[in-house]
């Protein structure tokens, strides 16, 4: 009777141990730069490997935190254990260079409660439209261009004429002659509107970044749940 009970308390210890793991208090909070409390589920690429989960795995890169979501690289602007929310922006944007826009991109392990932009290319200019935010004197042209169009060469790019709109934006809505180039995320802040918004506001918030929650997003059968540990249903 004592070898059977012995049997059954050690893969019951073992299901402890794994269970707890990721929540062991050997595991102190990480730090790079001002993100100084990365927790579980998040974990640096340098922490042991049996602390936070690998999905939500970071790096320190030249003192910025990093995320990277195949193939875009995300600076870390701040977590929210809170909330549930990592704000992030694309590497790609320039604070100081508004023609630089971020890559588009598939948050598959993330959900985003964040407003989607959309640039339009357009071969003639749209005029008496508060919808309709003019992206000049910033060469987003030539910069969507050289990195997303079907058109790659910044010459043939200036021959339209580029747009910012809100993600909502019907198609049917689109101006004649008009097409969706590129859709992206902005924070919730912004207000898309001509009459009270420029593309330099938008750039800005571009610069800004945008959040994503880790709260139930895991995708298939398992979830981070409140508690920030990983839940998994059979």
């Amino acid at each position: 009777m004592g070898n059977l009970l012995y049997l059954m308390i050690i893969p019951f210890l073992l299901f402890l141990t794994t269970t707890h793991a990721k929540s062991n208090p050997h595991c102190p909070p990480s730090s790079c730069d001002n993100i100084i409390n990365i927790t579980s589920p998040f974990r640096l690429n340098t922490d042991p490997k049996h602390c936070g989960y690998s999905h939500y795995e970071l790096s320190c890169e030249n003192n910025l935190t990093v995320l990277h979501i195949d193939p875009v690289k995300y600076f870390v602007q701040s977590i929210n254990y809170a909330n549930y929310t990592i704000r992030v922006v694309d590497s790609n944007v320039d604070r100081n260079n508004c023609s630089t826009f971020p890559s588009p991109t598939y948050f598959r392990r993330y959900k985003y409660f964040t407003k989607i932009i959309a640039i339009l290319k357009c071969e003639n200019p749209v005029v008496n439209s508060s919808d309709y935010i003019d992206t000049a004197p910033c060469n987003i042209g030539g910069s969507l261009a050289s990195q997303y169009s079907e058109t790659k060469t910044t010459t043939a790019a200036d021959l339209y004429y580029y747009y910012v709109v809100d993600g909502g934006f019907k198609v049917s809505d689109l101006a004649i002659g008009c097409r969706t180039e590129l859709r992206t995320f902005v924070s919730n802040q912004i207000v898309v509107n001509g009459r009270t918004t420029s593309y330099v506001d938008i750039h800005n918030h571009l610069a800004y970044g945008f959040e994503l929650s880790w709260l139930n997003s895991d995708g298939g059968l398992c979830f981070i749940n409140d508690s920030n540990e990983r839940q998994c249903c059979k």
